[in-house]
């Protein structure tokens, strides 16, 4: 049977499965419940992993019986190796039809992974944020994906949570919100079905050690699901390569040139 390697694009709110052929063509696509394992728990974790990949399975028209080569997943929350560790014995323990290898990082190296072999910047802000800087060589660092009881900031539990504080503190007097809250008061209360509450790069790139070495940068959104970046890093960690089309996986919506470079 030929080589199929899945990817797992695992969110807080929703998560995505895809399997690829060897030349890196897709197969199938699955979505599922999120899979941070802090959220939900490493039961339902694995749990929803195996669906989405079994359901893809079925769709690819594969034996659900026959393991895949690989299985990479870039997980949110994925950063402790004891919590990865867990999670790979839950899945070879309880699954064992699943796949034959597996590789768990977190869904910032999975981002960066489905549009660049050459590392880059990742800005995440789904339900939670992060952003990781990751070079060629694979080393990295981090600034934020603290969870939403330390930090998060701009993601949309962090707007969601400043939105309804602000309306608390004007209701109860404790401050005056810089602006109108009655819209965003109006849907807390239809959502809770209740009336009232009371019921700079340009300069760095050309100095000291930076100078000559940065040209510009591009901003892109992916148009694929960074599974196809789990799936990558899955089979590559198994030995294996899967050829992925980055061109094709994001778009550039800006680019700048920093002067000099033009």
């Amino acid at each position: 049977m030929a080589r199929v390697f899945g990817g797992v694009e695992g969110g807080g709110t929703h998560s995505k499965a895809v399997l690829l052929a060897a030349d890196g063509k897709i197969l199938a696509e699955t979505e599922g419940p999120s899979t941070n394992h802090w959220l939900v728990g490493v039961d339902k974790c694995v749990e929803a992993i195996n669906d989405m990949v079994q359901r893809a399975k079925q769709e690819a028209g594969l034996d659900p019986d026959t393991p895949l080569y690989s299985l990479g997943m870039s997980l949110s929350g994925a950063e402790q190796k004891e919590a990865i560790n867990t999670l790979l014995a839950e899945l070879k323990q309880r699954f064992p039809a699943l796949s034959r290898h597996y590789f768990i990082t977190t869904d910032t190296f999975g981002a960066i992974a489905t549009t660049s072999d050459r590392g880059g910047i990742v800005l995440i802000s789904g339900t939670g944020s992060n952003c990781k800087l990751v070079n060629a060589d694979g080393s990295s660092q981090g600034c934020g994906g603290w969870g939403h009881i330390m930090g998060d900031e701009g993601s949309a539990f962090w707007v969601s949570h400043l939105a309804v504080k602000t309306v608390f503190d004007a209701v109860d007097n404790l401050a005056t919100p810089p602006h109108d809250i009655t819209h965003v008061q109006k849907a807390m209360e239809e959502y809770f079905q209740v009336r009232g509450f009371t019921e700079v790069l340009a300069s760095v790139a050309a100095s000291g050690p930076f100078a000559g070495r940065f040209r510009g940068y591009r901003l892109l959104t992916l148009r694929q699901s960074s599974a196809l970046g789990g799936a990558g890093l899955g089979a590559r960690d198994a030995g294996a390569s899967v050829p992925l089309d980055y061109a094709a996986n994001a778009s550039v919506f800006y680019q700048h040139t920093f002067p000099g470079d033009q």
